[in-house]
């Protein structure tokens, strides 16, 4: 059940957590759905780290149906809890960054390190960095798998959104810094936040860093890139928009100009676009820049992702 409450945790489909439930001795049970009910739906993180609403209610339907195809009864805990958690259409109000709108947000819980944190996400905004990614998982896992080689490094991230890798980071290794990096004052608010609760603000910044400024060449920008003398470089997630990518390759091309003792670019890409995915392999060719396919780590259970669907590349500066 445990591993079942870990699924719940992160949000991961109700189809995979009714198979991980499956797995459970004599699953149909009653006894077997009160430890559900009391291990996973009314477990103190989930409880503490709200989910998007609809989320409890679905996968306790889903225990339900299950049960009942399989010809079980169902518990009277496990049926009180369904009824309680049927959705009730209550907002959230949070001004996030001052938009002067009710929005609603919701929290996926993880554990690194025996520290169990929240991470605030924003279904509305699915599009930007208000919400977490598969490749942003895959390199969180990178990070866990490579931890002792980064102790005493320089990690920074591109378009870091909610922040959740930098954390993983701040949390896993013995890392000098760890400094996340985006665009949006709004997204980087929200990082704070995550940042906060995991209680990693004492090695672990934000910083604002708009790649179009990168492009242009603002003496400001390159001279902050410059001071982060950066030893890993890591970016996932972040080939979505057509009109960006220009600016992307020219910030790669400037962090390996501008950091002497850069070590490695790790850079996950979910190729959703073919076109897009071409028009990077063009615009870092142009910076000079040679991409190569590295090994996508399998997920280890911490992380919810499929690895078949993500690339993870190296980036090198040719001569």
């Amino acid at each position: 059940m445990e591993e079942v409450r870990k699924l719940f945790r992160q949000q991961a489909p109700s189809k995979d957590i009714v198979g991980m439930f499956k797995e459970v001795p004599s699953w149909v049970d009653e006894e077997v759905q009160d430890k559900f009910v009391e291990m996973v739906l009314c477990d103190d993180v989930a409880l503490k780290y709200k989910a998007v609403e609809k989320y409890p209610w679905l996968v306790c339907k889903a225990i339900v149906r299950e049960v009942e195809a399989a010809g079980g009864g169902i518990s009277d805990w496990l049926m009180e809890k369904c009824i309680d958690l049927q959705p009730k259409g209550e907002e959230v109000s949070d001004s996030l960054g001052g938009m002067g709108r009710d929005l609603t947000y919701s929290y996926k819980s993880y554990e690194i390190e025996n520290v169990t944190f929240g991470i605030r996400v924003w279904p509305q905004f699915s599009h930007v960095g208000l919400a977490l990614w598969p490749a942003g998982f895959a390199v969180a896992e990178w990070v866990l798998r490579n931890k002792t080689n980064l102790n005493g490094k320089t990690i920074v991230e591109l378009g870091s959104g909610v922040g959740l890798t930098g954390i993983v980071a701040s949390l896993a290794t013995a890392a000098k810094r760890s400094i996340m990096t985006d665009y949006l004052p709004m997204v980087n608010d929200n990082a704070e936040i995550n940042i906060k609760e995991a209680n990693v603000g004492d090695k672990t910044q934000v910083d604002l860093l708009d790649w179009m400024s990168v492009a242009k060449n603002d003496p400001a920008v390159l001279s902050l890139i410059e001071s982060y003398n950066t030893t890993h470089l890591l970016a996932a997630d972040v080939v979505y928009d057509r009109e960006v990518v220009p600016a992307l390759a020219d910030t790669f091309r400037a962090f390996l100009r501008l950091s002497p003792n850069l070590e490695k670019v790790v850079f996950a890409v979910t190729r959703r676009n073919e076109e897009t995915f071409q028009y990077l392999l063009e615009q870092l060719r142009r910076c000079n820049l040679t991409l190569t396919a590295t090994s996508t780590p399998s997920p280890t259970g911490v992380f919810h992702y499929d690895p078949d669907l993500i690339t993870i590349y190296s980036l090198e500066l040719k001569d």
